[in-house]
């Protein structure tokens, strides 16, 4: 939940697009040293699929969504049945049709080109100390640059919407828990729905003002003092009740306090320096053809 309703924490990973690539997969029968997970008469689920289904969970919430048995087994059943209907459709021939076809070719070069990346990316990244030698003479070039902006601390318990309906009410008898004394980093533990924040009793930590959407800004703006409590407040997301922890103003940040974003922007800027490069290295020798991209262009448009 965290990185819908926040930006702010994202760290450079390569990760793998799914939609595609499980039409590609053959059947075949779990790996020797991998625990089987789910098992049928064509085909079988091993722990090795699911840690490959995970690449395409954001990083900040993979551990706290895959450490759920029951996530894991819906992630099972969404292989194992993706897996026979690829299966099905190697029957029927679909694989030859030619956007098919190509469909499959680009799903396997995605996954290759973001393996290359990703050691693109580290190649390009020094050593623990050459960053921080860098991040030190990028704050002190400028640290004004760096100043802290106001910023506000909150948990937040989120309940997801439901079939049934009845999300709303779940967060209403969740609030009469908190208000009658139960612990709300228990029952974040226990129930948020958002799992980037669940295992840390709803901590959402230090954030500006524009960081969270606007309905549980608002919310949070109306409260006074450390440990108050909103309503039931509903975004985009579902039904959220939020603990305000603290307010800070404005000010400058010492370096230590800084350093993770600056070094964070280090390694961006070499990662992204080093992807440019290989782009410009690829390119070099390659020729468009103006004619043909025209009438590719043509087909797509309406008469």
């Amino acid at each position: 939940m965290l990185q819908m309703i926040s930006t702010r924490r994202r760290g450079i990973v390569w990760t793998v697009s799914i939609a595609v690539i499980a039409c590609a997969v053959a059947v075949e029968s779990a790996a020797a040293d991998a625990p089987v997970l789910l098992k049928g008469p064509q085909a079988a689920v091993d722990a090795t699929d699911i840690r490959a289904a995970a690449q395409r969970i954001p990083l900040a919430s993979r551990d706290a969504t895959l450490s759920r048995p029951e996530n894991v087994a819906r992630q099972a059943e969404d292989l194992y049945v993706r897996r026979l209907l690829a299966a099905e459709a190697e029957q029927d021939g679909l694989d030859r049709d030619p956007v098919v076809a190509a469909l499959l070719k680009q799903a396997r070069e995605r996954i290759l080109s973001d393996a290359r990346l990703a050691e693109i990316d580290l190649a390009a990244t020094p050593d623990e100390a050459a960053i921080a030698r860098r991040a030190r003479e990028l704050y002190l070039a400028n640290p004004q640059r760096y100043e802290s902006p106001p910023q506000t601390r909150a948990r937040h318990i989120l309940i997801g919407r439901s079939e049934d309906g009845g999300a709303r009410e779940r967060a209403e008898a969740l609030l009469a828990e908190l208000k009658a004394g139960a612990s709300f980093e228990a029952l974040a533990r226990e129930r948020s729905a958002d799992l980037a924040t669940a295992a840390s009793g709803g901590d959402l930590g230090w954030f500006a003002a524009g960081t969270m959407v606007k309905e549980f800004e608002d919310a949070l703006a109306r409260l006074e003092w450390p440990g108050e409590l909103t309503g039931v407040v509903e975004t985009p997301f579902g039904f959220h009740v939020a603990r305000l922890e603290g307010r800070r103003a404005a000010g400058p940040r010492s370096f230590d306090e800084a350093r993770p974003a600056i070094e964070q922007e280090v390694r961006a800027a070499l990662q992204a320096e080093a992807r440019r490069a290989k782009v410009r290295e690829l390119l070099a020798t390659a020729t468009a053809d103006p004619a043909a991209i025209e009438a590719v262009a043509r087909s797509f448009t309406r008469p």
